[in-house]
C-alpha cells in the first residue's frame, strides 16, 4: 500500500523484514493510523487534509535533517490521487505544488517562525503553524524556545481554522514522522534512484545540513541515503516509470493532446488504485491481529499502560480524544518496550504471532517466546529506552523506563533507579560479548558495566539521540561486530519508537494548550 502513496515498494522494508517483529510490525502498525488512512484520503470533515499532511512530513524530516524522509515527503501522494512524482496529487501541478511546500518546509532560517523565506515562497497562516509545529517537535532536548513554540502553533493553528481532530491527526504525523526519520537514520537505507531524482528536481536547497554532492535544478541534494545509480538525473534507472499523464505516441492535434494527457492520466491513477484494494484489505486483517488484546477506549488504554508501566507514565493520553491515535502509542510500546512483560493478552494468538514473521523466530539471540522473542531483554530495552530520555531530557521517557524495568525485574523502584543511572553513564565495558548471554535477566548490581553487546548499542543510541544522519558511522559499525543483523534492526525499531513517544509528550504532554484540543 505504501507503493500507492510513493509511486515505488519503498527500499527499507527489506531491512525492516531482518526484524519481522518488531521492526516491520511496527511499521505496518503505525502507518495507516498516523498517517490518518484513510480518514485524510477521503477528506473527511474536520480530518487534516492530504496538504497539511504532507507538508508536515515534508518540515519535520527537513528539520530532523533526513535526507531520506525529505525525498519521499516530497513525492507523498494520497488513496485518491496517487503519488505525487507520477503527477497524480495534483496532475500537472505536482511538481509546483511540491516546489511551493518544499520552499515553506525546507527553510532553516532563524526567527522566521516556521515560515520560510525561500524560492519566494509566502505561505499563508495555516502552512506557517504546520511547519512551526512540525519544526519544534524535532528540537532535542527541548528548548523553552521550542516549547513556546509548540503553544504557539498549536494556537495559530486552531485560529487558522484547523479542527481539534485535525490538530490531533497532526500530531500523529510529526510524531510517526520521528520514527521515521530516526529509524532510516539508524539503518542507513539507500534511497530510491526516482524519489532522489524528483526530490532534487523540485526542493530547494536545505541549509545547515550536512548533504552530499549532487546536481538537481530545485537546488537539494541527496546526503548520507545517496543512490548512486542516480547521481546523473537524466541516466535511466530501474524503478523508472513512465510518466503519468505523457502525451501518448501517436500524433493528436495539439489542441486534444492536453486532453489526452488528462484523460490518460486519470484512467492510469484509477487503475492504481484499484489495484491497491487488495493491500488496503489484507492490510486491515494483519492490523487487526496485530492489535489484538489492546483495549478500544482511551480510559481502557490508560488502564493498560499502568497495568504494565505504572501509573503516572504516559500522562499525554488523557489528553488525547483519538482513539485510534492512542492504540497506535500503545500498539507501538508493546512492540518495542513491554513485549512479554504483562498486558500482552494476545501471545497465545498463533494468527497474530505469525502474521509478518511466518512463526520463525530461530535467532539465537531470542529472549521470550513466540510473538514476543527479543534479541534484548527487557532489563536492556528499559536501560537503552532510559538512555535515550536521558540524553533528550525527557523526563516521562525516563521514569517509564525506571517503571518498567522494576516490573520486569520484580525489583524495587529506587534500587532499579540507581543501577540504571549508574549503568548509563558508565564507560564502554572490556568484558567480551560471551558474557552477554545472562545480562539483563536479573538486573543485579554485577551488570551495570553492561557487556560487550549492550554497550555498543547504548553507544548507537547515544548517537540517535544526540544527532541526525549517523549512518554508517562507527557506533552502527561497533554493534554489528558483536551484534547479530536482527539485534541491529530490532535497537532501531526501539530508538524510533522512542522518539515518536518523546514527541507525542512534547505535543500532547500536560504544558501544552488543552483547550485548543477541546
Amino acid at each position: 500500500m505504501t507503493a500507492r502513496f510513493l509511486g515505488h515498494p519503498p527500499s527499507f522494508y527489506a531491512t525492516l523484514g531482518i526484524a519481522p517483529r518488531p521492526a516491520l510490525s511496527t511499521h505496518v502498525g503505525l502507518f495507516a493510523r498516523c498517517f490518518g488512512v484513510p480518514a485524510t484520503d477521503l477528506r473527511l470533515p474536520g480530518s487534516l487534509s492530504p496538504a497539511a499532511r504532507r507538508l508536515g512530513f515534508l518540515a519535520a524530516s527537513a528539520a530532523f535533517r533526513c535526507d531520506y524522509c525529505t525525498a519521499h515527503a516530497a513525492s507523498f501522494g494520497d488513496m485518491l490521487r496517487g503519488p505525487a512524482a507520477d503527477g497524480g496529487a495534483g496532475g500537472p501541478s505536482a511538481a509546483a505544488d511540491a516546489a511551493a511546500l518544499g520552499a515553506v518546509a525546507t527553510t532553516q532560517g532563524e526567527g522566521e517562525k516556521g515560515a520560510g523565506a525561500g524560492a519566494g515562497a509566502t505561505p499563508d497562516a495555516l502552512s506557517a503553524a504546520v511547519v512551526a509545529y512540525a519544526r519544534a517537535a524535532v528540537v532535542r532536548p527541548l528548548t523553552p524556545t521550542a516549547a513556546a513554540a509548540v503553544h504557539d502553533a498549536v494556537a495559530e493553528l486552531a485560529d487558522a481554522g484547523m479542527s481539534a481532530t485535525a490538530i490531533e491527526g497532526l500530531t500523529g504525523v510529526v510524531a510517526f514522522v520521528g520514527a521515521l526519520n530516526t529509524v532510516m537514520d539508524c539503518m542507513g537505507v539507500v534511497l530510491e534512484a526516482s524519489s532522489q531524482r524528483f526530490a532534487m528536481e523540485v526542493l530547494p536547497p536545505v541549509s545547515g545540513g550536512s548533504h552530499g554532492r549532487g546536481v538537481g535544478t530545485g537546488g537539494w541534494v541527496p546526503g548520507e541515503h545517496h543512490a548512486n545509480s542516480a547521481v546523473n538525473i537524466g541516466a535511466g534507472t530501474a524503478d523508472d516509470a513512465p510518466a503519468v499523464g505523457a502525451s501518448p505516441s501517436f500524433p493528436l492535434p495539439w489542441i486534444l493532446r492536453g486532453v489526452a494527457a488528462a484523460a490518460t492520466g486519470a484512467i492510469r491513477n484509477v487503475g492504481g488504485m484499484l489495484a491497491t484494494m487488495p493491500a488496503a484489505v489484507r492490510g486491515q486483517f494483519v492490523e487487526a491481529h496485530l492489535y489484538a488484546g489492546l483495549p478500544t477506549s482511551v480510559a481502557g488504554l490508560r488502564g493498560w499502560v499502568d497495568g504494565v508501566l505504572g501509573s503516572g507514565t504516559c500522562l499525554f493520553l488523557t489528553r488525547l480524544t483519538s482513539v485510534r491515535l492512542a492504540r497506535a502509542f500503545c500498539f507501538g510500546l508493546r512492540e518495542n518496550v513491554t513485549a512479554g512483560v504483562g498486558g500482552n493478552s494476545n501471545i497465545d494468538d498463533p494468527k497474530a504471532s505469525n502474521a509478518l514473521s511466518g512463526g520463525s523466530r530461530s535467532d539465537q539471540e531470542a529472549e521470550g517466546e513466540g510473538e514476543w522473542a527479543r534479541a534484548w531483554s527487557p532489563i536492556q530495552r528499559a536501560r537503552l529506552l532510559y538512555v535515550f530520555g536521558d540524553v533528550t531530557e525527557c523526563p516521562p521517557i525516563t521514569t517509564a523506563a525506571i517503571a518498567f524495568a522494576a516490573r520486569a525485574s520484580g525489583r524495587d523502584k529506587e534500587a532499579v533507579a540507581a543501577e540504571t543511572a549508574a549503568w548509563a553513564a558508565a564507560p564502554p565495558s572490556p568484558r567480551s560479548d560471551d558474557d552477554d548471554k545472562d545480562d539483563g535477566k536479573d538486573g543485579g548490581s554485577d551488570d551495570i558495566a553492561g557487556t560487550a553487546r549492550l554497550a555498543a548499542a547504548r553507544e548507537v543510541v547515544l548517537a540517535a539521540a544526540g544527532g541526525t544522519e549517523r549512518v554508517r558511522g562507527p557506533v552502527v559499525t561497533q554493534l554489528m561486530s558483536v551484534a547479530s543483523a536482527r539485534a541491529a534492526v530490532e535497537l532501531a525499531s526501539l530508538v524510533s519508537f522512542a522518539e515518536m513517544w518523546r514527541r507525542m509528550e512534547v505535543l500532547i504532554g500536560p504544558d501544552t494548550p488543552a483547550d485548543k484540543r477541546e
